[in-house]
C-alpha cells in the first residue's frame, strides 16, 4: 500500500502539460463519438476486455492490472500527438525511483483496430530503449485489439474520437488505475514533467 500512495502522490504532482490545442484539458464529448473526455472517476474498467499483445497472444485486460497502472490510451500510426506522448512517458519512466512491474505497470492501447501485433512490438522496443535504462520487459505493455473491445474500453475510460482521414482527432493524456481497475486520476496532454 506503501508504493501505491507513493505512485499516485508522484502522478499527482506531475506537471500541468505544454501549450499546444493536445495541451488543454479537452471538453467532455456528447455521445462518445467526439473528441474529447467524459471522466469517469472512480468508476472500474472491465477486467474482460480483450486484446493482443506483441506476440499476437490474446489477453484480458484484467490479468495485466494487479498493481497501480499508467494506460496510455494511443495509436501506433499517429505521427504527431501520440509520439510526443509516448516519448514523454518514457523519460519520465527514467525518472521514476519507484520499481517497474513491481510497484506499477504501464499500459499503452491502440485505438485503432488496424494496428498489428508487429507494430506494438515496434513501439514497445523503440519506448522501452528510451527510458535510458534497464526496465522491465513485462513493466510495459503495448496492446492491439479490435473495434469492439477498443470501443468498450475508451467507452469504460469515457474517451471520445472520431476517425478522420489520416488518422484520428483525439484527446492525448494518460489514465491511472488502481489495482482493481478503478479509474483514480486522468492526466491530459504531454510533458509529463515532475513538479519541482
Amino acid at each position: 500500500m506503501k508504493s501505491f500512495t507513493a505512485i499516485l502522490l508522484l502522478l499527482l504532482a506531475i506537471a500541468a502539460p505544454v501549450g499546444g490545442a493536445h495541451g488543454a484539458m479537452p471538453a467532455p464529448p456528447s455521445d462518445g463519438t467526439e473528441p474529447g473526455v467524459n471522466e469517469r472517476l472512480g468508476e472500474v474498467v472491465p477486467a474482460d476486455i480483450a486484446f493482443y499483445d506483441p506476440a499476437g497472444e490474446r489477453v484480458l485486460l484484467g490479468s495485466l492490472i494487479k498493481r497501480p497502472t499508467i494506460l496510455l490510451p494511443a495509436y501506433y500510426g499517429c505521427t504527431d500527438i501520440c509520439p510526443a506522448a509516448i516519448s514523454d512517458l518514457s523519460s519520465l519512466l527514467g525518472r521514476l525511483e519507484s520499481v517497474p512491474a513491481a510497484d506499477y505497470s504501464v499500459i499503452t492501447v491502440s485505438f485503432d483496430e488496424n494496428d498489428t501485433p508487429a507494430a506494438a512490438l515496434s513501439k514497445k522496443r523503440d519506448y522501452i530503449k528510451a527510458i535510458g535504462r534497464p526496465f522491465p520487459e513485462e513493466g510495459w505493455r503495448f496492446l492491439t485489439g479490435d473495434k469492439e473491445n477498443i470501443s468498450r474500453l475508451l467507452q469504460s475510460l469515457g474517451y471520445g474520437l472520431k476517425r478522420e482521414d489520416k488518422g484520428f482527432s483525439h484527446p492525448s493524456g494518460l489514465v491511472v488505475l488502481s489495482p482493481e481497475r478503478k479509474i483514480i486520476r486522468y492526466i491530459y496532454g504531454s510533458g509529463y514533467m515532475p513538479a519541482e
